[in-house]
């Protein structure tokens, strides 16, 4: 065990006994399992890493869903919340939450500049979450578990095709979201305080995604101090590798 591992170890327990304590029994249980298919999902990708493994586009969204750690995060947000499994597993909501874990994947922001190294300049028609991880994991040489190098590699063509791809597949989650959305709110379950519940669920759900833009630009996570000229430019500039 490194000593990373053995000084984390102690601190996951101290944050699940609290969360024990400020979160219900069907807030447990949720989190739980998702937390279980993350753990899980990390491992896959570790392996493919030291496999120098490069994904089919299918095969990385399937891992990837859960790789991007939405599914936990959804559920923590919801700790609180004595809102049954029965009714967040009904299949209008586990779409609902596929489609924007989608979106999260794809994130449509605005127009992005990407600058490569001794390449030209390229126009991007959306900016993505992997997008926006993209320099740092080009940067380092781990970018096997980015989208964009994945679509490229399986479609044999460059950035701006792929982008114009994600673009593409991005649009069909918003449209399904629209669909989905209005569907899950219009449900009703025979009892306020399950309705709230339900109400409460949904608005954590449905702005996830704007959440997350914030975050990766603000962070300091992708940008460092850059994320609010980059937010405002959409200009990326790929460093070298190292």
């Amino acid at each position: 065990m490194s000593v990373g591992t053995a000084l984390t170890i102690p601190g996951v327990r101290r944050f699940w006994a609290h969360a024990c304590v400020n979160s219900t029994a069907s807030g447990r249980a949720r989190f739980e399992e998702e937390w279980a298919r993350y753990v899980e999902s990390v491992v896959g990708q570790a392996e493919d890493r030291d496999a120098g493994r490069l994904r089919t586009t299918s095969e990385y969204l399937e891992l990837r869903r859960f790789t991007i750690g939405a599914d936990p995060s959804y559920a923590l947000a919801m700790a609180r919340v004595d809102l049954p499994l029965a009714v967040s597993e009904l299949p209008v909501f586990r779409k609902l939450r596929g489609c924007i874990t989608d979106m999260l994947i794809f994130d449509n922001v605005s127009v992005y500049r990407l600058r490569l190294s001794l390449c030209p300049a390229h126009m991007l028609r959306r900016a993505l979450q992997d997008l926006l991880s993209y320099r740092k994991e080009y940067a380092a040489g781990d970018d096997m578990h980015n989208i964009i190098t994945l679509v490229m590699n399986e479609k044999h063509i460059d950035v701006d095709a792929a982008v114009a791809w994600l673009a593409a597949e991005h649009a069909k989650r918003v449209d399904e979201f629209f669909v989905l959305w209005p569907e899950a709110a219009a449900l009703t379950f025979g009892s306020d305080e399950l309705n709230r519940a339900v109400a409460t669920y949904l608005d954590h759900l449905v702005n996830w995604p704007r959440g997350d833009e914030c975050w990766s630009f603000e962070s300091g996570r992708y940008f460092g101090k850059d994320g609010a000229r980059v937010k405002k430019e959409r200009v990326i500039e790929l460093k070298a590798r190292d």
